[in-house]
């Protein structure tokens, strides 16, 4: 199974945390329908920070709780990808409703949001496992592509990151920053 790596912003994760929110939609998404094992970082963020309490997750509450999250990996979750064009005139009957409730988004939004793209993404999220301790980034590693001359010659699977030594390289190093949107990471035992 592919090791992924997901960027959240704060007030999103908190939802998805208290099982508020099953689908995390998005532009892009790995190659297949999965599964996936995706950890979920949650996002630096000034004004919001995601605390989490044992059994429920909040935002912006200041000294409450002490454990505060933001810029750690929090959770891990088993995903399936599909995909959806919300600019089909046919949701317009409510179809889709149930859809857009578990992504908590309006079909305004998400048609706003996929704009001229075909399709967007739907991650939906089983499995939810909330780390007592949230991990560091510099805990996991990189996937990645090996390209000579713009030709992909090595893209991640865990059977090549096994083999480590492929033409004598090295193909992994620790996590430093948090992915814009997502990657494919490895985890280490």
């Amino acid at each position: 199974m592919k090791t992924i790596l997901i960027s959240i912003h704060p007030k999103w994760v908190a939802k998805i945390l208290n099982g508020q929110k099953r689908i995390e939609v998005r532009k892009t998404g790995p190659q297949g329908p999965g599964p996936f094992e995706v950890y979920i970082y949650c996002t630096k963020d000034q004004k919001n920070g995601l605390y989490w309490a044992g059994k429920w997750a909040c935002i912006n509450q200041k000294d409450t709780i002490p454990s505060i999250r933001n810029g750690k990996i929090v959770a891990k979750c088993r995903c399936y990808i599909g995909s959806m064009d919300f600019r089909d005139s046919k949701l317009d009957d409510g179809s889709a409703n149930y859809i857009l409730e578990d992504c908590r988004l309006t079909l305004e939004q998400a048609r706003r949001y996929q704009g001229d793209r075909p399709v967007l993404r739907l991650w939906n999220i089983e499995k939810l496992e909330v780390f007592d301790k949230p991990k560091e980034l510099s805990e996991f590693f990189h996937g990645f592509k090996l390209k000579n001359n713009g030709a992909v010659l090595f893209d991640y699977d865990s059977e090549a990151l096994r083999q480590r030594t492929l033409w004598g390289y090295e193909y992994s190093h620790p996590l430093k920053k948090a992915p814009q949107s997502w990657c494919y990471m490895e985890v280490r035992q």
